[in-house]
């Protein structure tokens, strides 16, 4: 059976969590009270909740869905698949580029600067300027 693994990866924004997942492509769900991850084989794991959901569908054929659940402190905790991670599949080093890039591309815009991206080989790059 696939696992979920524990991600120690602290996300703070909401925004871009969904500003992340629609730069990899990746529809979502989302709830008011946490809903059960659903696994690869279909079945409801009620110890894993999230407010975010990617319903499996659209990660892999053999994937369970990844999710998002908002913490007490206001973070948020991912769920991932064991199977969802580096060697065979990329979602989420994507999903943690991307994030990274929003968290701080909105950084750079709320204190005035002017934030310029540019996409090269896989990875991104951010140039900020000054005020504009």
């Amino acid at each position: 059976m696939s696992q979920y693994v524990k991600i120690d990866v602290k996300l703070t924004s909401e925004a871009s969590i969904k500003e992340a997942l629609d730069a990899i492509g990746k529809p979502y769900e989302t709830f008011e009270v946490a809903e059960p991850l659903v696994d690869y084989t279909g079945r409801r794991r009620s110890e894993t909740r999230a407010h975010i959901i990617v319903r499996r569908k659209h990660l892999s054929g053999a994937s369970n869905d990844m999710g998002f659940e908002k913490m007490p402190d206001g973070s948020w905790r991912a769920h991932v698949s064991d199977y969802d991670m580096p060697p065979r599949s990329n979602v989420w080093p994507r999903f943690k580029q991307e994030y990274a890039a929003s968290v701080n591309t909105r950084a750079a815009k709320r204190k005035g600067y002017h934030v310029q991206r540019t996409d090269v080989d896989g990875k991104i790059k951010l140039k900020v300027t000054g005020y504009r």
